[in-house]
């Protein structure tokens, strides 16, 4: 039950900020709106499903891990994406 709780706790952390965070940056840096907004999500839901057939592969092997690691991706990917911005 701890392991679940700090996986869980870690998710949020690297995730969480990302979606909290993702209306300002779409109006804010990107000068767009709902629609961009939209594009965003529709674009995560494709990725998912498109990733969908490694799932069984991946939670063979360690599944908290791999989520983990998902969740550390997307989260250094946000970070990464706000630096290009910011750079740019």
């Amino acid at each position: 039950m701890a392991l679940f709780i700090a996986l869980s706790t870690a998710y949020y952390f690297v995730y969480g900020p990302f979606e909290s965070a993702s209306p300002a940056f779409v109006r804010e840096r990107l000068g767009a709106g709902e629609a961009t907004y939209s594009v965003l999500w529709v674009l995560f839901g494709l990725g998912a499903v498109a990733t969908l057939p490694l799932a069984a592969r991946l939670g063979r092997r360690r599944p908290g891990l791999v989520n983990a690691a998902g969740a550390l991706v997307k989260g250094l990917s946000a970070l990464l994406s706000r630096g290009l911005r910011r750079a740019g």
